[in-house]
């Protein structure tokens, strides 16, 4: 069956009429060797029409034939569709050509000369096809030269002695691909007929036996195989295009170190093959890669190659580096070097194979420190498999930014520029102080007022749980207008990050419940904010201040009780404690019983230190403290729990507690946080839900934003602001106080506004501002019987 018989088919029938018929009519056996043979054949004629057009062409540009019909080249171009067909079968050529080569090489480096000095002239035939050269380079790798020739000659005395006609009974006396791939198969059959002593028992038949046992399936592959091993190649082209431009876009915008310039040039100059410039190859082997790859790579170094795929592992990688340098870089071609350098060690890989075997011998050579190649040349490896590069942080800026100063501010100075002259070493020695009208901004009546109406409306929406009691506590009292905004204030904070013994400035409150005792309830308890043992051992949560505002006047009789000065004699009550054998591991330490008679006597008796209404306390974790045993007057106390934050704005000062971007959520939706500021789980339980009739307050400074997690400390604002607040400018920092809290009773009493609407949608019937409107009775004591009246106000002054 001859191409021929195409060219002039029938009027009405098509090629595929036209085979059937031919084919239909054989016997059974001779229609594999016609359809072999019509393959074989087409690629040949393939071969043939892409060089005769691409001499015709060469010949058009060498004698400049444009010029009798198109003012230039290009006008001709244009006119005959250039770039839509015959640019695609002119490189065609010049790909077979770069695969000629190569075949041709490779038959040099295994029997010493090029195939038309090496195999004697009968062999020989007129042309040698780039799929004949492939075929006799994968038995150059097989056999040695004599033993091929004696094998040729008997394949071609056999083919001439079969009849028939097609694949494998042709008359050409030379050696046709066919005759190369039944010589592999004989080969591959000696091997699997050896004697059994000649490999031990049950070993696995050697990599060169599978070679040549797949050498036939691998060289006859039919057309929807090469179309689909096109398509893989495609797409894995684009793939590898896509992150060199990702690359080339860096690239672009820096200059490139001296140092490396010349190293590449060495590189360049030192490779003999491609002469400095490797445009040409490249663009070739680029095309090549979008073809199929029909190679005579070794068998086994694909089928690792393939298995490869997607490794990001180095120790593999190195291992199939190794295998593939110790069989020779240059015995394999283009396409799965690529893969090579990609899946191996993560090379980028849209360029010559020259250039890719010298990085990939550069990777081999460095491998015990492969990561400091990648940081040297970032530009060699894909991102996924190199180090971060300043350069890559910048991705679509032109410019790194300027190196951000190192805060740093005089902590006895603010402390007291708050607390008063003297008060830093009273801190320093007590570990524990107490700042009369710190809060005193917010003493106004309608103030006053406004914050007994949220009290009174959680205490009316709390319910305790069945047989526990509140001890004082309002629990569902997380995000109340008058606690969004006082977490916010400038003076609470600054003395906050002063007070910090490890003065970390980056700090977010931690949402927490309120204090508001009755007349007659048992508040009693003496703790330390600590796990004593872990403290002692590692340091950890040392920095966690405890402070709260006051809202109504304490006495002596009903407020908080402290031990000052425990700070430094913890190690010293922790050693006793183990030899005690009471040493303990929860989050916080119960002192009710663990500090005894002996201990108050050589450390001190808690006091009582009341606060008055609108003053702060502010406590070191490692002072016990806690509250005397019962209440004679309503106590109301609101809390900051302003917690360290690390650089990254990631992790807080203790482990177990919420992230920043946990915190900076539960301030954002109003929700309770799943941890306690000590990092326990809450005891009496925790809504999953908001409280429906809260309100969002408003910012009032870019800082007050930065302690609730609605910006970072990183924000230049920020640090800005935190120049003047932390400066030693007293003068400038108390306006900036005075600015900022006039914003914080703006949006109070802007946020209070919405209370009442909200709360009264959300709640219907059961409103606490619609039973109040209508005068109808609010129980504030949900385990109370009946309905009572709202608890009589503190006399606080507001």
């Amino acid at each position: 069956m001859e191409l021929s018989m195409f060219a002039g088919k029938e009027p009405g029938k098509s090629i595929r009429d036209q085979l059937y018929l031919q084919l239909d009519k054989l016997p059974e056996k001779e229609k594999l060797q016609q359809v072999l043979a019509l393959l074989d054949t087409a690629a040949e004629t393939e071969e043939q029409v892409a060089e005769i057009i691409w001499e015709a062409w060469e010949y058009l540009k060498s004698h400049q034939l444009w010029r009798y019909r198109y003012p230039t080249l290009e006008a001709l171009q244009d006119a005959i569709g250039y770039e839509e067909g015959l640019k695609t079968l002119i490189q065609k050529h010049d790909i077979l050509t770069a695969r000629k080569q190569r075949e041709a090489r490779g038959i040099h480096d295994n029997w010493g000369a090029l195939p038309h000095k090496s195999l004697p002239a009968h062999l020989c035939p007129p042309k040698f096809s780039e799929c004949l050269l492939r075929a006799l380079n994968q038995l150059s790798k097989t056999c040695s030269l004599d033993r091929a020739i004696v094998l040729l000659d008997r394949e071609i005395a056999r083919r001439h002695s079969k009849s028939g006609k097609g694949w494998g009974a042709s008359k050409e006396p030379y050696i046709l691909r066919g005759d190369v791939f039944e010589v592999l198969n004989l080969l591959t059959s000696s091997l699997d007929h050896q004697p059994c002593d000649s490999q031990s028992d049950g070993a696995p038949p050697t990599d060169f036996a599978i070679e040549v046992q797949q050498t036939n399936a691998q060289y006859c592959t039919t057309t929807d195989r090469a179309e689909d091993m096109d398509k893989g190649d495609d797409e894995d082209e684009e793939e590898d295009e896509a992150e060199d431009m990702d690359e080339g876009a860096d690239g672009e915008e820096e200059e490139e170190e001296e140092e490396e310039e010349e190293e590449e040039e060495e590189e360049e100059e030192d490779d003999d093959i491609e002469n400095d410039k490797l445009d040409k190859e490249t663009v070739i082997e680029k095309v090549l890669a979008l073809s199929s790859c029909a190679c005579s790579c070794s068998l086994t170094i694909i089928k690792d190659i393939h298995d490869m795929e997607g490794n990001a592992n180095d120790d593999r990688g190195l291992q199939l580096l190794a295998k593939a340098l110790q069989l020779g870089l240059h015995n394999v071609c283009h396409n799965h070097l690529r893969t090579l350098a990609k899946t191996t060690v993560g090379l980028q890989n849209n360029m010559s194979s020259s250039e890719l075997r010298k990085r990939l011998q550069d990777a081999w050579r460095t491998k015990s420190h492969l990561d400091d190649l990648r940081r040297c040349k970032p530009r060699w490896f894909l991102k996924t498999r190199r180090p971060e590069t300043d350069t890559d942080r910048l991705v679509v800026y032109r410019y790194h930014p300027a190196p951000p100063k190192t805060f740093r501010f005089n902590e006895a100075r603010v402390f007291e520029r708050f607390a008063g002259p003297g008060s830093w070493d009273g801190w320093q020695r007590d570990g524990t102080v107490i700042i009369p009208r710190l809060f005193d901004f917010l003493n106004r009546p309608d103030i006053g007022r406004k914050i007994d109406v949220e009290f009174d409306l959680y205490r009316y929406h709390h319910r305790s749980l069945p047989g526990r009691s509140r001890l004082g506590w309002l629990r569902n009292m997380f995000y109340s207008i008058i606690q969004q905004t006082v977490r916010q204030d400038p003076v609470w904070y600054a003395i906050s990050a002063a007070a910090r013994p490890d003065k970390n400035w980056r700090l977010i409150s931690y949402p927490y419940i309120t204090k508001d005792t009755d007349p007659g309830e048992n508040t009693g308890f003496l703790h330390l904010d600590l796990n004593t043992t872990q403290y002692v051992k590692d340091g950890s949560g040392g920095n966690l201040l405890s402070s709260s505002i006051a809202l109504d006047d304490e006495q002596a009789d009903g407020c908080t009780v402290v031990v000052p000065g425990f700070h430094r004699h913890i190690h010293d009550w922790h050693n006793r404690l183990v030899e005690r054998g009471e040493d303990t591991a929860g989050f916080t330490t119960n002192c009710n019983t663990a500090y005894r008679a002996q201990d108050r006597k050589d450390w001190g008796e808690p006091i009582p230190m009341p606060c008055p209404a609108l003053g702060l306390r502010l406590t070191r974790p490692e002072i016990i403290h806690g509250s005397t045993p019962h209440s004679y007057r309503r106590r109301r106390s609101l809390f900051a729990w302003y917690t360290g934050i690390d650089e990254a704005h990631i992790n807080l000062d203790l482990k177990g507690t919420l992230s920043w971007n946990d915190l900076a959520a539960c301030h954002r939706d109003l929700e309770a946080p799943s941890r306690e500021p000590s990092g326990q789980a809450p005891r009496y339980g925790l809504p999953g839900f908001r409280f429906p009739g809260s309100v969002i307050v408003g910012s009032s400074s870019v800082i007050g934003d930065t302690l609730v997690g609605r910006r970072k400390w990183t924000d230049p604002q920020v640090i800005r602001e935190l120049d003047i607040l932390l400066g030693d400018d007293d003068a400038a920092a108390h306006a900036y106080i005075d600015r900022v809290r006039a914003k914080m009773v703006k949006r109070y009493e802007e946020a209070f506004e919405q209370l009442e609407i909200t709360e009264t949608e959300a709640f219907g019937e059961n409103s606490y501002f619609r039973r109040k409107k209508l005068g109808l009775p609010l129980r504030l004591d949900d385990d109370s019987e009946g309905m009572g009246e709202p608890k009589a106000k503190s006399g606080q002054g507001f």
